[in-house]
């Protein structure tokens, strides 16, 4: 490894950030801090590769002393083209789902099943192309990676990566921690600190959104607001999932500070998602000291464990007691907020990097960097 150069498909930092890119961004972050850690030089074994420049990339890589190459073309074309030969000889990662068919020293992370698990949430396009691509990649990449082992099971499942080639990485939430509060949000809002429900989601359907707002007038505390952040993204999913009321308040797409201040200051979050292939949402909200409750299905009790409240996705007056237990009784409010930072402090994205590191060190029989990375695997 130590003469050999990962290239990066920086696809995903042309795109608005949600969790797929959130995950790509600080697990690169952190490869570039273990590296260092390991007295690499970043620079020579990291090279970022992405399409024609534009503002977002611009936004993203203004900061790094990384190299970087940029080809003439855009999206999809770029992406099975031209990345192929512009990571030529080097591994090459693909942080979010999707990679070049016809690079076989790859390493893919594919996220979750929910194509094939909810394909009523996306659009044609999107299935079509999702669904004949996926298994192409799943198994020319040399290494597969997911970020839990429901993703594991269902993506072995469904056929996408031959059974027992795929391995689970868990992502991490410590970002959240180095990010600063900006409180402006909940003043433009009008939003009463620790007088809040908060969810947070796209509005498409298999997020459920509509389960908390049939469970908010069972409420004892009438008046207490539902505070939601996200957004559509109506070019990937259909049938969006917008509910109304009195109480519910939209504050569209936030960004990380205001994101911050939401989980800061809410009663809890609310995080009623019928599929996940991890679910980031409810670890950030732990670290800021929010209790969470949240769907007993998917991937969120492995992940989750027994710091969260649990509760039937389907059953809106089973959240509604949930939310009133959360509400009335300070008691396990306390005792869901110290739940909650213990677990989630165990999510790392230095683990994270370490053990996306090592898979490729294995390969590549660089057992001086693997011993290295065991090293610093075993002082986090």
């Amino acid at each position: 490894m130590s003469n050999k150069i990962l290239s990066i498909n920086g696809r995903f930092l042309t795109r608005n950030h949600t969790g797929v890119e959130r995950v790509a961004k600080e697990t690169l972050n952190s490869i570039e801090e273990i590296l260092t850690i390991c007295d690499k030089d970043s620079s020579s074994i990291l090279s970022y590769l992405f399409p024609s420049i534009n503002d977002n990339i611009k936004k993203n890589i203004q900061s790094k002393e990384i190299n970087f190459s940029t080809g003439s073309l855009t999206g999809q074309l770029w992406e099975q083209l031209e990345l192929p030969g512009l990571s030529y000889n080097t591994w090459l990662y693909n942080p979010c789902n999707m990679g070049p068919i016809f690079k076989r020293k790859s390493v893919l992370t594919i996220h979750d099943a929910q194509v094939y698990l909810i394909p009523n949430s996306y659009s044609l396009s999107f299935r079509v192309w999702y669904k004949t691509i996926l298994p192409i990649l799943g198994r020319t990449s040399k290494i597969v990676t997911t970020v839990s082992q429901y993703s594991k099971d269902k993506l072995e499942y469904f056929n996408v990566v031959p059974k027992g080639k795929i391995k689970v990485i868990y992502n991490g939430c410590d970002h959240i921690k180095r990010i600063k509060t900006d409180l402006n949000i909940l003043d433009r809002y009008n939003i009463r600190r620790k007088e809040y429900y908060f969810a947070i989601g796209s509005l498409s359907p298999h997020k459920n959104l509509h389960t908390l707002s049939k469970a908010l007038p069972l409420i004892k505390e009438k008046s207490m607001p539902l505070v939601i952040a996200g957004s559509k993204m109506n070019k990937i999913f259909t049938n969006s999932d917008v509910v109304q009321g009195a109480n519910i308040v939209y504050v569209g797409r936030v960004n990380d500070s205001e994101l911050k201040a939401l989980y800061e200051n809410a009663i809890c979050l609310l995080f009623p998602s019928l599929f996940e292939g991890f679910g980031l949402p409810p670890l950030e909200a732990m670290s800021c000291g929010c209790p969470v409750i949240a769907s007993n299905t998917s991937s969120i009790p492995e992940i989750c464990g027994s710091s969260v409240l649990y509760a039937n996705p389907h059953s809106y007056n089973e959240w509604a007691t949930k939310m009133n237990d959360i509400l009335l009784d300070q008691n396990l409010h306390k005792t869901m907020v110290l739940k909650g930072y213990d677990l989630s402090s165990t999510y790392t994205w230095k683990k994270t990097a370490i053990n996306l590191l090592k898979l490729v060190a294995e390969i590549d029989r660089d057992r001086l960097f693997y011993n290295k990375l065991s090293e610093l695997e075993h002082i986090q």
